[in-house]
This record gives structure tokens, sequence and C-alpha cells, in this order.
């Protein structure tokens, strides 16, 4: 049995608030910012995903990004990223405008905020996002822009200073990650209800080099509902399969194998353990991902340079991705700005 799913006129998208990452919640409970159950899409059904929004949808969006780093004998350091903008989703001839307002971003550390010329700048800035007509993206514009806003801000001399310490091409890379990162695994995939699969991939270590980590997918939906997608990763295959009782290690280890896959740890690295689980929530109609969260956690034993027992870092990385409603009779002012 198969749902297909195929720019359309325009209705606000439907909001999709938080949902509660680690575990899905048992019947006849709810998660905050979702709808009592109802009733479940067809185990076996496959749901084809492709990306049409429907031509002038509007909504913010909320981006974190926090990493935690605990190391024996130190106070832990918790950093935050985190920026809010207002989107508005044009189709044009060639596929999309995503044109993206940024309301404000920001920096902290331990819970205070970090003062950031860049980030003062950064407000009220209008990216664009020019994605083809299957939804990848093909450029980010809209950062060259900052050296006047600066200019705007701040004393002749701090602006200059900045100016010369900005690097328009990273920041526009960072942005298009960020974008692939979310869409690119789900553009043109097709899920199937109900199926657990088993991969595997390499991870990038948090001070280089990289580990094994495997990973196990599932997937649910409502009728007429949101699709959720859930993922369990870890570098133990033995424990990571069994959480599952149609997984098996031997599949997982299988998998690293065929893609040849092998952990690359830095020299003064003796071991590294990574664990994490993900959510993505999203409107399989339009393919728009209301929220998302993935969680990693690392352990890392560090060579002891006085040939002790291994320096040990501990550290938790959680991204956030959330969108709400804007309402479509929003002023002048309060939408983005094209």
């Amino acid at each position: 049995m198969m749902r297909r799913f195929s720019c359309r006129s325009a209705t606000i998208l439907p909001s999709l608030l938080t949902v509660a990452l680690l575990t899905s919640p048992s019947r006849g409970q709810t998660t905050e910012g979702t709808s009592p159950p109802v009733s479940p899409v067809t185990a076996g059904t496959t749901v084809e995903l492709a990306y049409a929004p429907e031509d002038g949808s509007m909504y913010e969006v909320t981006e974190t990004f926090e990493r935690v780093t605990a190391a024996a004998g130190q106070d832990a350091i918790t950093d935050t990223r985190e920026r809010v903008s207002r989107v508005l989703i044009t189709c044009t001839d060639e596929g999309y405008t995503n044109t993206v307002t940024v309301v404000s971003q920001k920096l902290l550390r331990n819970g205070h905020e970090v003062a950031s010329p860049v980030n003062a700048a950064m407000t009220n800035l209008t990216l664009t996002y020019n994605l083809a007509k299957d939804g990848t993206i093909a450029g980010v514009a809209g950062y060259e822009q900052l050296p006047e806003a600066m200019k705007s801000r701040f004393a002749a001399q701090v602006a200059a200073t900045m100016t010369r310490m900005l690097n328009i091409s990273s920041l526009q890379q960072r942005d298009e990650q960020a974008y692939r990162a979310l869409y690119d695994g789900l553009i043109g995939s097709s899920v199937t209800i109900g199926e657990t699969s088993a991969s595997a991939m390499a991870q990038p270590l948090p001070y280089g080099g990289s580990a094994v980590l495997y990973s196990v997918s599932t997937s649910e939906s409502e009728a007429d509902g949101p699709l959720v997608l859930r993922r369990a990763f870890s570098t133990d295959a033995e424990a990571l399969a069994g959480e599952f009782e149609s997984v098996e290690a031997l599949a997982l280890q299988a998998a690293a194998s065929g893609a040849m896959l092998a952990a690359d740890l830095p020299a003064d690295h003796q071991s590294a353990s990574v664990s994490g689980t993900a959510e993505t929530v999203i409107d399989p109609t339009g393919l728009l991902v209301g929220h998302q969260r993935v969680t990693m956690a690392y352990t890392l034993a560090m060579n002891n340079p006085a040939g002790e027992s291994p320096n040990v870092v501990e550290i938790t990385d959680s991204t956030v991705f959330a969108t709400s409603e804007l309402e479509p009779e929003m002023t002048a002012e309060q939408a983005p700005q094209q």
C-alpha cells in the first residue's frame, strides 16, 4: 500500500510544535505540542517524500545548538548558540525562494550571553535561501550586507575591525550545511511505516577523527497527521541491537563492513564512544520539518602525559530545530521583508 504526496496554493503551514525526543509516549499519553493519538497509518504503508511547500507559507524558526563539556576536576561548560528567524516561502519558476529574516542571534556560556558585534548586526538581516525545484539548496545570499549593518550600528573603528574578521563564505556555508543536514536525507526518499532499518556511518568526533556509529531507524504516522522519524545511535553494536527485537548486532556490523568503515582516532585518543538519539517530525504533504532534535553524547579517553589513567572528557551536543505557525493577518512590520 502506498500513500503519494506531491508550488501548492497558499495556506498557512500547520503548526508542528515541540515533541519530546528520548522516548515515544506510551499509549494513552500525549506529548507536548501533539494531539491525542488517533488512528495510526497501517504498518507497511510507504510514504514518498517530495518537497512541495505551499506558496506563501510563513513560520518562525528557532534553531539551538548546545554543547556541554565535562572533565574530571573541572566545572562543566555549557556553550549555546541560538537563532530565531522568520521564514517566507515563495514559489518561483526555478524552484523556491526562502526569505529568512533574522529576529535574533546570540551566544551564551553557562547561561550568560557573550557580547558579539556580529550577532548584534545580524538582527533584522534578511537572507535568501535559493532552492531547486526538488528542495535541495543552491545557495544562501544576504551575508554580504553584514559590513554595512555593522557600520550603521557601531563606531567606525569597531566596524572596520569586525569587518576584517568576517568570513562571509564561512557563514554562508554553515547555513547551507545546516539546511542539508535537515533535508538532504529526506528529499526524494520513501519511508515504510513501522519498518526498522539498520545502517552505519562515520561519525566525526569533537576534537578530530571519527568513530564507526551504528544506527537504527523507525517511523510512525497518524492518519492525515505528521510523520515521525526516530533514530538511535551507538558505537556499541550489541548494546544498540539489544534495544530492538528485530535488529541483530551482526546486521549492524555488516552494514559497517559493507561501507568499509573504520574508526580513525587522533593520536592523543585512547578510545571514543558515542551514543545518541534523533527525532524528526515532518508534514509529509509538503516535506516541511516542523521539529527536530538530535542529541549526541561522546566519551573520549585522552592520553595522560604523566602516564597515569587516561583523562576522560564527556561532551553532549544537542541540536534543536523548531517551527511555529505565523498568522496570515500579520502586519507588514511583523512579516519578513523581501
